[in-house]
């Protein structure tokens, strides 16, 4: 009867090592798929904004656009021309 409880703790001692290998194989796996279930997840938010935003410039109004740049235009020359006026180098600046 000896013989045969060592046999089993013998036998059960590999058996426990395989369950806790395959117990941290298995969380390891659920990690990944968990990974991979967010990655897809966030790939689905990005492909919803960037439908959104795609059908935001689709569906600019050209003519506001080209105004708004225009005025754009208009306030970076403006400030060129100050900045211009107001750094403009002298003959002494220059050689020295």
């Amino acid at each position: 009867m000896t013989n045969n409880i060592d046999l089993l703790r013998a036998t059960i001692e590999p058996l426990d090592q395989i369950r806790d290998r395959i117990i941290t194989t298995r969380a390891q796996v659920g990690a990944r798929v968990r990974g991979i279930d967010n990655a897809i997840e966030q790939m689905g938010r990005a492909n919803v904004f960037n439908a959104e935003l795609s059908s935001s410039i689709e569906d600019a109004d050209v003519i506001q656009v080209v105004s708004d740049i225009a005025k754009e235009e208009t306030v970076l020359r403006a400030s060129l021309g100050a900045s211009n006026k107001l750094v403009q180098p002298t003959l002494l600046d220059f050689l020295r």
